[in-house]
């Protein structure tokens, strides 16, 4: 890669900041419009209009920058950026129509994050193998990174202007050397193009953050299949940084991946207010389906190690849960490991539980004989849905009836349904033909769980498809598992990882979001979210305050509490694209 001397402030005069203009627009839950601190419903300023002296709270500024204006014109993306960012763009010769790479800096030293922006001719049929081509080129073609691990890999939906893409895939990256988080982009943006590393030239970016060998990379995968063409946006930041909740790090790479900030050229802007009453907390019902055979012990030691930080961190995110573990042995009929002998006794784990939670994860056959290998992971997702229900049970051990109801899969295998007909036993990828038979094996269990509004998140060996393993080296790929989770929009992790915190981390984020009461009405710009409650404006955090969820489009509370005995006035206001697909 080469830098070259291109001036930032070249880049950055292309952009400006708007206000807001003739297609601003507010939601009919607001009793005023922009302009003249009208009250909304709750009394107070009215919090769609911009900041200002008089109105500080309003809503932030955002910078646009469409590619019309820039270095790639006819590479056909808008996007919505933090007013400080820093733009530049790399430069490659025989640029094509579709094809861009640009950089986005937030470089002071409480945020330090590479954000990027890379377009080009579409190389798959879909965004989830746009997302695996990008994983393999980033493991296989970059010298400069020692090892890639799928935190999680983000939601598979529609983007707000009806594109198929992936939002908020999460890798950790292992650099062999020490790196600043800019050199880390160098490497990653030439792999995104399919060039050439030599073929690439970068400015030089005027900053750097501390050298390290372990980031975090957050990424959208946006795929336009009749245009041809695949957008990658998102950012490198250190590990460290992104990591701590108190740092605002974190939230500004996940603005640049959840797909709010991304979309065609020349779409406008809208404004938007919306009212809500809130007098609950998200609440969810989570299922774990555990796989007990011998080369899991090691992989349920590490998420039972991790009981009493996951379960600390469920109830800071605001999330009235309750836990029920099961095996993956079809005999045991979906029944908790929290139970007597005789089958009798059987509840649901509470919060203040994460002892006998870690003791089911390392047991989850309960008093019963373990499932010896036995791996029937599908057939015992239906059997607890199934035995749970109906929702509200009086006998208590039904799924509530106001609860999000989420199915976690832990396992290092394909399940034993693919087995029997469609594939053998081993580390194997399956034929199209094998493909197809898969997807209507797994259909009738997606209709299920779709039918109870449930979300499914797998912990396994992760895609794309390569000769490694992990798990004790007896770990193969989780087909059939893949497809039922991508299907019902849920998470997946590796399981491969030594710390399964972050991937718990994630997948509970998911689930606080998909459980969340506060749920928008359009698809907002993350960065322009002002929520005030009770006319106190809310400071935008992961420790106290709010957070947004793309794959929900939900607003999640960490450290606050509702009740119906307290209930809150949450007023939010948000400028978005003003054409977009979801409304």
């Amino acid at each position: 890669m080469l830098r070259s001397p291109l001036p930032l402030a070249v880049a950055v005069s292309t952009l400006s900041l708007v206000a807001c203009g003739a297609s601003d627009r507010t939601s009919a839950s607001a009793d005023g419009g922009p302009g003249g601190g009208t009250p909304d419903a709750s009394g107070l300023p009215f919090v769609c209009d911009p900041q200002s002296e008089t109105n500080p709270h309003g809503l932030k500024s955002i910078q646009y920058l469409d590619s019309v204006d820039s270095v790639y014109p006819s590479a056909n993306w808008r996007v919505a950026l933090e007013p400080e960012t820093a733009v530049a763009w790399a430069t490659f010769e025989g640029a094509g129509a579709r094809e861009s790479a640009m950089l986005f800096d937030l470089s002071r030293a409480e945020l330090g994050v590479a954000g990027f922006l890379v377009s080009r001719d579409a190389a798959g049929a879909s965004a989830l193998e746009e997302l695996d081509l990008a994983q393999i080129a980033i493991r296989s073609l970059i010298p400069e990174v020692a090892q890639v691990t799928t935190r999680v890999s983000g939601s598979n939906i529609q983007s707000l202007d009806g594109f198929d893409t992936v939002v908020r895939t999460e890798f950790e990256v292992t650099t062999t050397s020490s790196l600043d988080a800019t050199r880390l982009r160098e490497t990653l943006v030439p792999a995104l193009l399919a060039r050439e590393p030599d073929a690439v030239s970068f400015p030089d970016p005027g900053w750097q953050t501390a050298p390290d060998t372990r980031f975090i990379v957050t990424l959208q995968t946006l795929y336009r299949a009749e245009a041809g063409q695949t957008l990658f946006m998102g950012a490198v930041a250190r590990a460290l940084d992104y990591e701590d909740r108190a740092r605002t790090t974190g939230l500004h790479a996940d603005d640049l991946s959840n797909g709010s900030g991304l979309t065609r050229s020349r779409n406008g802007e809208a404004r938007e207010c919306e009212d809500s009453i809130v007098d609950r907390m998200a609440v969810s019902d989570i299922v774990w389906v555990v796989d007990e055979s011998g080369s899991m012990g090691d992989d349920r030691d590490r998420i039972a190690g991790n009981a009493d930080t996951f379960f600390q961190m469920a109830l800071d995110l605001g999330l009235d849960f309750r836990m029920g573990v099961t095996d993956m042995d079809n005999a045991t009929r979906g029944k908790f490991a929290t139970r007597m002998a005789n089958d009798s006794g059987e509840r649901w784990l509470l919060p203040d539980e994460p002892e006998a939670f870690a003791a089911a994860i390392r047991d989850p056959s309960g008093p019963g004989i373990g499932d010896g290998g036995d791996e029937h992971g599908l057939t015992q997702v239906k059997a607890a849905i199934d035995h749970h229900m109906p929702r509200g049970d009086a006998g208590g051990t039904g799924v509530r009836t106001d609860a999000k109801l989420a199915v976690i899969i832990v396992t290092d295998e394909k399940p034993d349904e693919v087995e029997v007909d469609i594939m053998t036993e081993g580390n194997e990828e399956p034929t199209p033909a094998q493909e197809t038979q898969i997807s209507d094996l797994v259909e009738p269990y997606r209709a299920q769980l779709a039918g109870e509004d449930a979300v499914v998140h797998l912990i396994s060996e992760p895609l794309p498809f390569d000769d490694e393993t992990c798990s004790n080296s007896g770990a193969e790929h989780a087909y059939g598992y893949y497809e039922l989770v991508g299907a019902l929009g849920g998470q997946m992790g590796s399981i491969c990882q030594l710390d399964l915190g972050p991937t718990l981390d994630g997948i509970l984020d998911s689930i606080v979001g998909d459980a969340s009461p506060v749920v928008l009405a359009y698809i907002p710009i993350s960065a322009t979210i002002t929520v005030m409650s009770d006319g106190i404006p809310v400071p935008r955090s992961r420790t106290i305050g709010w957070d947004y969820r793309a794959s929900s489009n939900s607003i999640v509370f960490h450290g606050m509490g509702f009740d119906p005995a307290n209930p809150a006035m949450i007023t939010i206001g948000y400028r978005r694209w003003q054409d977009q697909v979801v409304e």
